[in-house]
């Protein structure tokens, strides 16, 4: 039986930027409900400043108006984003809320004291720093550690601060605490859109989301016939929705149900404190200007023109956010979605049925993490950190790894390193480093995934292969010719046969070489499972990829489109194979210690299965539906493919 071409491979090398928003765009508009309905003189604003963007900081000070911003951290840090020290505290002056420092005023070591017990702090803040008037206005925002942002703090230095303030504090957390103990069984991300006319883009929303392991409400996936429509939908906002997420268009604002939904989440954002809990997308031609006035201040993710930039930011939000991911949920999901999909197309079968995904994993990690100071001023520190071959992170004064001070002072040239604490992996990633305490889990995770993509691009470039520059600035790299004889990587397939496949080869017609390329970078918010996304890179030399945009995306189409999944499938399990030399595992070198990555891809199985008269795969299915020419789809970009799982024949 013949295949279809497989056609969600391409990249779209200009991805048009998110939009900037100015000042003017948070301003309140007069009739319609915002964030903050009023300026309230009892609420407390917590922030975590290190948990947010420029934009919701902006939109924050704007919308609250603040009349005292109180600063609570052990170490002030104001670089995020774009901002910095000077331009925050001009944001501060305009805003009219006058800035308080609690460590300046009482001492480091005090406050170091006192952060332990938050009734402790905020007595201090009211003794120290505002003088303790009666009664105490607002609103005012709490700038606090990431650790801090629980609801345990928050609700203590609430009440602490009752006593100037007999009305009580209304409290409000930014970012919203995103964990099980601060949203319960709040683990969905609800799609709100314009049906049936948005639905194309719902769907593919809908996937790209489960498949980066986030639980996805939909209508037309999840509502049965003769169920109660609108009640079905108000208990999955009231009570199990992390974030509400709105496609955002023109017919999307004369929709009753849609504006309906919106109503609800915002009240729902209101009455519970779950900061940035329903996010915008702008996902047509309507200007930001025209939207509702209750969306239009948010920070709007920008899909018009580029799904996969849209998409990237978005999954930005929703990891700072620490909305829960279950990766291993996705295959299940997939399999739901290709039950709802092709039912009235082919038949299925409840047969559980095994496949293979673009997922390697972490087998064993370094055994200790440590953080390193150097005897030079910490702007001069970052300029040689930037500079070493060792895989690091730059954290307030002093840098993360897992090599020791002795390896990481051999690297450094001329400086010695020093130690400034050790930690075990399990307790760093777990987020229990006492003496880091604002490392909290989620920034762990973090740590370690850009530690694991350091350590992954050194071992390419010691395995000979080149790095090529996609549009999202990440690296691909691919094998130059006659790096490995015959260009051929060999592997083993279910049964344990060696087979192989080419990883270079050439085009008489198009007198060009080919070069399979391999990106490798974790899942979000998970740096235990590593995504390899394949590409394609075309030369001239066998050496230097080409240097026309234009012509490279030209070859990728015409020359891949008949590139069926069997044949990516194997591409992949090859490239492995190469990498850790025929065995099960390779080292990635973190600088003189090693990762332990799977040489295989992961398998999963999925919970059903198309007739074996039907056959099709899953991810020929899914990408079926896409037009191949419809510039707003950067199917490259999606990360994620299944495949079955019993490789094909050698070529």
């Amino acid at each position: 039986m013949s295949q279809p071409p497989k056609r969600h491979l391409r990249v779209v090398e200009d991805p048009i930027q998110p939009t900037v928003h100015a000042r003017e765009d948070f301003e309140p508009q007069h009739g319609e409900r915002t964030l903050f309905a009023t300026s309230d003189p009892n609420i407390l604003v917590f922030l975590d400043f290190a948990s947010i963007d420029e934009a919701e900081f902006l939109s924050l000070l704007i919308s609250s108006k603040p009349l005292h911003v109180v600063d609570v951290r052990l170490v002030p840090r104001f670089d995020v984003g774009n901002l910095n020290r000077k331009l925050v505290f001009s944001v501060f002056k305009n805003a009219g809320a006058t800035y308080h420092d609690l460590g300046a005023t009482v001492g480091a070591a005090q406050l170091r004291a006192l952060s332990e017990k938050p009734s402790d702090v905020a007595r201090a803040v009211l003794d120290r720093v505002l003088k303790n008037p009666r009664p105490l206005s607002g609103p005012i925002v709490v700038i606090v550690d990431t650790r801090q942002i629980v609801p345990d703090f928050v609700d203590e230095f609430a009440k602490a601060m009752d006593s100037a303030n007999p009305s009580g504090w209304q409290t409000l957390r930014l970012p919203a605490l995103n964990n099980a103990k601060g949203l319960g069984n709040r683990t969905v991300v609800f799609i709100s859109h314009a049906t049936p006319d948005d639905n194309s883009f719902a769907q593919w929303l809908s996937t790209q989301l489960a498949l980066s392991g986030y639980e996805v409400w939909t209508d037309f996936e999840r509502l049965e016939g003769g169920e109660l429509f609108w009640d079905t939908i108000e208990d999955v906002i009231r009570n199990r929705a992390a974030k509400v997420v709105v496609a955002a268009s023109a017919l999307a604002q004369t929709r009753s149900g849609v504006l309906d939904e919106v109503a609800l989440a915002l009240s729902v954002e209101r009455s519970l404190g779950l900061a940035q809990f329903v996010i915008p997308l702008r996902i047509d031609e309507t200007p930001f200007n025209e939207f509702r006035a209750n969306i239009a201040r948010k920070n709007i993710v920008n899909f018009h023109g580029n799904w996969a930039a849209g998409l990237t930011q978005l999954l930005q939000v929703l990891e700072n956010d620490r909305v829960p991911v279950e990766p291993r949920d996705a295959v299940n999901h997939i399999g739901k979605l290709v039950h709802e999909r092709l039912q009235t197309k082919r038949g299925l079968q409840k047969t559980p049925d095994p496949v293979l995904v673009n997922w390697v994993q972490v087998k064993s990690w370094p055994s200790a993490i440590h953080a390193l100071s150097l005897p030079v001023p910490s702007i001069q520190a970052g300029a040689h950190a930037r500079t070493i071959d060792v895989p690091n992170v730059a954290f307030n004064d002093v840098f993360i790894s897992f090599a020791n001070a002795q390896l990481f002072s051999t690297a450094l040239r001329g400086l010695n390193a020093s130690s400034a604490g050790s930690i075990t992996t399990s307790e760093f990633l777990s987020g229990r480093w006492k003496q880091y305490p604002s490392i909290a889990p989620h920034v762990a995770r973090r740590i370690a995934s850009n530690l694991v993509r350091q350590a992954w691009e050194r071992t390419a470039r010691r395995k000979g292969l080149i790095p090529f520059a996609l549009a999202s600035k990440a690296n691909c790299w691919f094998l130059p010719k006659d790096k490995i004889d015959g260009n051929k990587a060999y592997f083993r397939d279910h049964v344990g046969k060696r087979r192989f496949k080419a990883l270079v080869g050439f085009s008489p017609k198009r007198g060009v070489y080919w070069h399979f390329a391999g990106e490798l970078r974790p899942l979000p918010n998970h740096p235990e499972t590593l995504v390899l996304k394949p590409h394609v890179i075309f030369s001239e030399d066998g050496i230097t990829p080409l240097e026309s945009a234009a012509r490279m995306h030209a070859l990728r189409r015409g020359f891949c489109k008949s590139w069926w999944n069997d044949r990516w499938r194997d591409l992949l399990v090859a490239y492995l194979s190469f990498l850790s030399d025929e065995n099960a595992e390779f080292a990635l070198d973190a600088g003189g210690v090693d990762i332990m990555v799977s040489g295989l891809l992961t398998g999963l199985e999925c919970p059903v299965s198309p007739d074996e008269s039907e056959a099709v795969s899953i991810a020929e299915e899914l990408a079926s539906d896409e037009d191949d020419d419809d510039p707003e789809i950067d199917d490259d970009e999606l990360g994620f493919s299944v495949w079955p799982s019993m490789p094909s024949e050698q070529s």
